[in-house]
């Protein structure tokens, strides 16, 4: 895992949550928000269709 990359661990989060593993994966998909924030990318325009 790249723990800096916001975009894999969103995706990671999406990839969690279409297992079945709600939880786990909403819990990446905050995490990655919060870094893109930090790191002043917007991840999320690029995800919107998933």
């Amino acid at each position: 895992m790249q723990p800096t990359n916001a975009f894999a661990m969103f995706m990671l989060g999406k990839s969690y949550m279409g297992a079945g593993e709600q939880e786990k994966g909403e819990r990446l998909c905050d995490e990655a928000i919060m870094i893109g924030e930090q790191q002043d990318k917007n991840i999320c325009h690029s995800v919107e269709g998933f």
